[in-house]
């Protein structure tokens, strides 16, 4: 791989020639020194004895090499393709990690055959997507030309954080329709239903507001604000119950009687 990413692969594979002179010339031997020392320095020491003591040439280091260890090419082609046609990307894993999957068989089969196009990547990765990624398939498939695999891998990422947040948000839903459900009654607070009156957050944040004073006696009491209807109307008045600690409850009404 590192051979294809440095622009290496033309000269170890025989498919770039050197310039018969000048500066041309001089770059081509600059490369080909690199390609050799990439292709050595990966090597276990313990096989360095298969390339000799002073290699000079990559093509043939590589052939070597690959007489060696690579099995037969279109075995390889073939077990390559039967992977890249069956990986699809699940449910549960992530974009990052099928992308970098699908790179490595493409890398894999631009090594043992003719580099793969880009639009096939490409067009490989498109079709490797589950239903739920039909929308933006769609949407790429309008463009006038194949999209770059950079775009195509930025989309799909953006995608799958919406994805992700809207799944997030659902699951919040389905908790509190599930509580609710569980628990059909009302507050006898705040008359919302899924919950009592000692669970209620409303409840509680007036309950909290001490309101705690010590009289002459030195007892402490606590208000609590409740609502209290007055007649069949929809008018409604407010009373405060005084809860003293001896349990001694006194009902104010300020509605006037």
């Amino acid at each position: 791989m590192a051979l294809i990413k440095d622009g290496f692969w033309g000269i170890v594979s025989g498919a770039e020639a050197a310039p018969e002179e000048g500066a041309a010339r001089e770059k081509f031997i600059f490369r080909r020194d690199k390609a050799l020392a990439t292709i050595v320095l990966a090597v276990d020491p313990s096989l360095l004895y298969l390339i000799g003591a002073d290699p000079k040439n990559p093509a043939i280091v590589w052939k070597v090499l690959a007489d060696q260890f690579q099995r037969n090419k279109w075995e390889n082609k073939l077990e390559l393709k039967r992977k890249l046609f069956s990986l699809r990307l699940a449910d549960d894993s992530a974009v990052q990690d099928h992308i970098k999957a699908m790179i490595e068989i493409f890398d894999a089969l631009s090594v043992i055959d003719k580099p793969m196009k880009e639009e096939d990547r490409v067009v490989y990765l498109l079709a490797s997507l589950p239903e739920h990624y039909n929308v933006l398939v769609t949407a790429l498939e309008a463009s006038a030309e194949v999209p770059a695999l950079a775009v195509v891998t930025e989309r799909l990422l953006y995608e799958e954080s919406k994805m992700r947040s809207r799944t997030a948000e659902t699951s919040q839903e389905e908790a509190l329709i599930g509580r609710s459900k569980r628990f059909p009654f009302r507050c006898h607070y705040c008359h919302k239903p899924g919950h009592m009156k000692k669970d209620c957050s409303e409840y509680a944040k007036v309950r909290g507001h001490v309101l705690s004073s010590r009289d002459k006696k030195g007892k402490t009491g606590a208000v609590f604000k409740v609502t209290i209807s007055t007649d069949n109307s929809d008018s409604e008045s407010t009373a405060w119950w005084y809860s003293m600690l001896g349990l001694q409850i006194h009902t104010v009404r300020t509605d006037g009687y």
